[in-house]
């Protein structure tokens, strides 16, 4: 990890939260931070990397090493995952949502007000009332003031949050890494763009490279110029027009896509997970057909007890992975020769672990509850981070399966105390949407890019600087843009709603609470049996290859847009390897790397001409 290495990745963490909040928040239309692979990252590590061709021909002395150019990519993936909808920009609109949309019509000063941690909010109206209706200025100290303390105290948390969960992938990675061989599917094409000889001059790289540019191209021109031609990869086809009558019509939005990144990352892909995310999908739908079938339509794309299910598939995977690995832990524990290499993660976690229970005893949490909520957390990025590690998914949602969910399921509204649920609305940004952008998985996967190559105390260092920055950037762009267009009108994302969404919920709790659900306590139990179940048959018998994340990771809406992708990779996939074995399977990924790079780089061109002509282009993705 050399310094001007680090200081070039801190130099673009900047200009990366920028552009994605623009793309997100101010924009709309395109979603970077929903991917797991974030294309940001990766167009800026092609464009060093192509650069670096020239300079190591031209300019040997300024060449970045390949453990460099990985290197900036570790800092801009770890950066990335802060900025995105459903973390930083929504964790800034909690800031102020339950004193502005506080009415009297709605009551909530009455029935929570009390209740809120007034040293972590903003609660001056002139200041929220200028962020959310615009025409105004951040840079003046009537509304500067208000901010600075509730902002530095957020910073700190996001800081402790990061180490405890960068702590907890250094204590499991030999285990997932070394032992298991976990396939890290999605960092593959950074680590081949950076680490492989010859990886630019594979022609079938560029085969798959003008294939998926060559398609955002046209796409791109048709959207500045309706007369010229147009080949629809996005919802090509909705198949769920075709069900009309009851209880078939309860399968819903079934659209086609064709999205050559995710035929890409879908290749990629272990071909038994790939399948398991596609039959998961289809076992949603079957749901929704019974329920519907039982007179009990779901709503939305929801299927009855979807959260509960996924809290209880997450909640296997932890415990199944635990324990796999109990003699690794058993030997890290008695093995003195390695646990003074240990003592400083372990006190990283612990001084992190420790800032998130103070902080959420500051959000107005008892000690004990906060403890377990935090806990829990950690135990639910554990999970999505052993997933993504294992699965590999263009998407991850685990909407609405967090803490909360346990909580209420186990306990019921009526009896968690009313500070505490409050203090749960206020932390809503961290479990609502899983988030898709989590950090977590993006540190342990630079631990596994990171490997022998880069020491890892400096690789910790740069993850928790890279997110701390990025946290800052987010919180001072974000209320920049809030001010000049006005978040209520001006921002096209959902982050206004999202935070909104947990006071209203918090309301509705508080007003009208619900007694224990135990047909959802069994959806929960049922779910995690199966899914340990499903596990146990899958490390002991060979034909049962399905895993149960994919049917975690399928339940809701991003997948509706990437099964046929990952159908048609799976498809390819097993084709390949069936007729041509591993050497073919080999052979064909450089073509599927640039399909990914193809749609990624092309694609983030457009967006970037959008950035600096002031128009609407072309999103592919979304």
């Amino acid at each position: 990890m050399s310094l001007r290495a680090l200081l070039l990745g801190l130099l673009l963490v900047p200009l990366q939260a920028f552009w994605i909040i623009h793309m997100e928040l101010v924009r709309g239309g395109i979603w970077p931070t929903v991917l797991s692979l974030l294309f940001t990252c990766v167009f800026f590590v092609f464009v060093l990397a192509v650069l670096n061709l020239a300079a190591r021909r031209w300019l040997p002395r300024l060449a970045l090493r390949d453990e460099e150019l990985l290197a900036v990519y570790i800092v801009l993936a770890a950066g990335a995952s802060l900025s995105g909808c459903d973390v930083g920009q929504t964790l800034v609109h909690v800031l102020g949502a339950p004193y502005h949309f506080a009415t009297d019509s709605n009551h909530w000063t009455d029935h929570f007000g009390r209740y809120l941690p007034e040293r972590i909010l903003v609660q001056n109206e002139d200041a929220l009332k200028d962020f959310y209706r615009g025409n105004s200025s951040l840079y003046t100290w009537d509304h500067l003031r208000w901010w600075l303390g509730p902002v530095a105290s957020w910073l700190g948390f996001i800081l402790g949050m990061l180490a405890a969960m960068l702590s907890l992938c250094l204590l499991v990675r030999r285990q997932w890494v070394e032992h298991e061989r976990l396939s890290f599917p999605i960092v593959q094409v950074p680590l081949a763009m950076t680490c492989s000889p010859g990886f630019f001059r594979s022609p079938k790289l560029w085969w798959g490279f003008a294939l998926a540019g060559g398609l955002d191209l046209l796409n791109g021109l048709h959207e500045l110029v309706p007369a010229a031609p147009v080949i629809h990869c996005k919802q090509a086809f909705q198949l769920g027009g075709m069900f009309t009558s009851a209880p078939w019509n309860a399968v819903g939005w079934l659209p086609i896509t064709v999205y050559p990144f995710a035929v890409g990352l879908g290749y990629l892909m272990p071909h038994e997970m790939s399948f398991s995310c596609v039959i998961g999908f289809f076992l949603w739908k079957a749901q929704k057909v019974f329920w519907a079938f039982r007179g009990m339509p779901p709503p939305g794309l929801d299927a009855r007890f979807a959260q509960e299910q996924l809290a209880g598939v997450w909640i296997a995977v932890v415990v199944f992975a635990a324990w796999t690995g109990r003699h690794e832990w058993r030997k890290l524990w008695h093995d003195r020769a390695r646990q003074g290499s240990t003592r400083w993660v372990l006190l990283l976690g612990v001084a992190g672990v420790a800032e998130m229970i103070c902080f959420a005893h500051r959000a107005g949490m008892t000690w004990g509850f906060g403890a377990a909520y935090m806990l829990v957390y950690l135990g639910f990025s554990l999970a999505l981070t052993r997933m993504r590690a294992e699965f590999g998914p263009p998407c991850h949602d685990l909407y609405g399966a967090g803490p909360d969910r346990i909580f209420m399921t186990w306990a019921g509204e009526g009896a968690i105390l009313p500070r505490n649920l409050t203090g749960m609305a206020v932390m809503y940004w961290l479990s609502r949407e899983s988030p898709r952008s989590h950090p977590m998985p993006h540190q342990l996967e630079a631990l596994y890019l990171g490997g022998g190559r880069l020491d890892r105390r400096k690789l910790a260092a740069a993850i928790l600087a890279g997110g701390t920055l990025s946290g800052f950037v987010t919180f001072w762009v974000t209320l920049h843009y809030g001010y000049v267009r006005g978040s209520e009108t001006g921002f096209f994302g959902p982050a206004t709603w999202f935070a909104t969404e947990g006071f209203r919920r918090l309301d509705s709790y508080l007003t009208n609470p619900k007694p224990v659900d135990h047909p959802s306590q069994a959806a929960m139990v049922i779910a995690f049996v199966a899914s340990l179940l499903a596990l146990h048959l899958r490390s002991n018998v060979l034909w049962f290859t399905f895993h149960p994340a994919g049917y975690a990771i399928s339940s809701w809406w991003a997948i509706h847009l990437l099964w046929f992708p990952l159908t048609l990779a799976w498809a390819i996939k097993r084709s390949v390897t069936r007729y041509g074995g591993a050497r073919s399977y080999r052979a064909w990924r450089p073509f599927f790397f640039g399909l990914i790079l193809g749609e990624f780089v092309v694609g983030s061109l457009w967006q970037l001409a959008a950035l600096l002509g002031r128009f609407t282009a072309y999103a592919f993705w979304i």
